[in-house]
């Protein structure tokens, strides 16, 4: 039943085609379905558990969220948001901000971000409420420019792109950003502050930052495991991985440059790692350094890291018995063509749109 909703919610938000100054937000819980031109409003109106979906097109964000809700996009991979365009969240404050009560919230198929530097695409906060974590909130398939944990446990990302910078800066706020899950994504971002009790799992890592000073792995970690991840780039002295890290499980890992190395008061569990990889032999197609939608992140048949997971499947975003899904198409029905007449005949307006059912 709830498929069936989902199916009425994306072609009635699609209707918009039709007219360009129209374009509808549905919000749904149970068999309610209502609908909003803001997103703002949107999320303010929906009751605590409702799924929002939101069509293509830039929305403008710059709010907070203190309740429980699910806000679907339609992708944001152009390729395969032809017949709808992207979803895009954009603010000059944060893209997007979630508080006190919002836990168990989810971000799928968004592109979310700040149009002043320096600010947040996501946040995750709870500045006024020490001692206290956001909880259980989840992002898959979004491209993020800039994620802030500012007090959040139980956090998981999953199939994502992640640009600009990733930090965990609860800890200055009573916090302990703690339980991360991180899984098949891109980070074309540098990290900062402290990351606790986390898994790093099947994971591209590459350079980013403003200048040389940022590397690829150059912040904190502790208690945490990191596995079955690529690293590219290079920290200043051809090194890959030198962070005050601490207590981690190190597994399974590739890296361009040779020898692994970390802070000297480092303690790591190191196992299986791979080392001295060239670029010219790990991804099928990285002509454009960083992330860029016109890569292919897959292994070449000749990179060692194929099958070298510890679960004997590709290290990198194609590994797991979920890989990353091409496209990052959300887990809704996806559009992937549309013919809307202009002018309505005999008193009708004829729609015809295509759409695949999505099962992961």
């Amino acid at each position: 039943m709830k498929k069936f909703f989902f199916l009425f919610a994306l072609i009635a938000t699609f209707a918009y085609v039709a007219n360009a100054q129209m374009k509808w937000i549905t919000v749904m819980k149970g068999t309610k379905i209502n609908f909003y031109t803001s997103l703002r409003s949107a999320c303010d109106n929906a009751e605590a558990g409702s799924d929002i979906i939101i069509p293509g097109g830039v929305w403008t964000g710059g709010f907070s969220i203190a309740k429980e809700l699910h806000l679907y996009g339609v992708g944001h991979y152009p390729a395969y948001t032809g017949a709808t365009e992207k979803t895009v969240i954009s603010a000059s404050t944060e893209g997007l901000q979630f508080i006190s009560g919002s836990n168990n919230s989810s971000l799928t198929g968004l592109e979310i971000y700040s149009t002043t530097t320096g600010r947040w695409g996501v946040e995750l906060t709870d500045y006024f409420s020490p001692n206290t974590n956001l909880d259980n909130i989840k992002i898959s398939r979004c491209n993020i420019k800039g994620l802030r944990l500012a007090g959040a446990s139980n956090f998981k990302a999953r199939e994502c792109v992640f640009t600009m910078r990733v930090e965990s800066y609860g800890l200055y706020y009573g916090h302990m950003p703690t339980q991360s899950i991180f899984e098949n994504n891109i980070f074309d971002a540098y990290f900062s502050y402290t990351f606790y009790y986390c898994t790093f799992d099947h994971n591209i890592f590459i350079k980013g930052g403003p200048g040389a000073q940022y590397g690829t792995w150059t912040f904190p970690v502790f208690f945490s495991n990191i596995t079955n991840n690529i690293f590219v780039g290079e920290f200043h002295t051809g090194q890959n991985i030198y962070a005050c890290a601490n207590e981690n499980n190190f597994f399974n890992n590739l890296t361009m440059y040779e020898p692994i190395s970390f802070a000297p008061e480092c303690h790591e569990n190191l196992s299986g790692n791979i080392s001295g990889v060239s670029i010219d032999n790990i991804f099928v197609n990285y002509s454009t350094p960083g992330f860029d939608y016109g890569n292919d992140y897959h292994l070449k048949s000749t990179c060692p890291g194929k099958n070298a997971a510890t679960d004997g499947t590709d290290l990198g975003i194609y590994g797991t018995a979920f890989p990353y899904k091409d496209g990052a198409v959300p887990v809704i029905p996806h559009y992937t063509n549309a013919q809307i007449d202009n002018s309505l005949q005999n008193g009708l307006l004829h729609i015809n749109v295509t759409v695949e059912a999505q099962t992961k």
